[in-house]
């Protein structure tokens, strides 16, 4: 049998989301229905850590970002240019998004922590640059 690229990430997919379902210590159901990419070096907390959280408050936990179809939010404490330009039109919020909300219980709003916020002045640059 041969196996794609695409075959190798929709097992390891598969195992991790078995793994966390069979480790899932449920905190809360805060992050349900939330689909979360953590994208690069994070802080004040790490993909370790924002994993572990995600999964204990109910929500899935993306390690690699095979397609953006389905996920609902990446995590990032920054982007360059041509990743923010690719998550423009994504719910793409620092860690504190997640971290804020634990502490609050609450899903706060997501545009409150947008990571995006000036990546219009940063695409004008761009085009000026060119």
């Amino acid at each position: 049998m041969v196996y794609t690229r695409g075959d190798y990430f929709a097992n390891k997919e598969e195992k991790q989301f078995s793994r966390d379902e069979h480790s899932k210590g449920i905190k809360s159901n805060l992050f349900n229905n939330c689909i979360i990419y953590v994208n690069g070096y994070t802080k004040p907390w790490n993909r370790l850590k924002l994993h572990k959280e995600i999964v204990a408050h109910g929500g899935t936990f993306k390690q690699f970002l095979t397609k953006l179809s389905g996920i609902t939010h990446i995590i990032a404490s920054n982007l360059p240019l041509k990743k923010r330009i690719q998550f423009q039109n994504r719910k793409v919020v620092t860690p504190n998004w997640i971290i804020d909300s634990i502490e609050q219980g609450k899903l706060l709003p997501w545009q409150d922590y947008s990571l995006l916020k000036d990546t219009d002045e940063l695409q004008r640059k761009l085009v000026l640059s060119k």
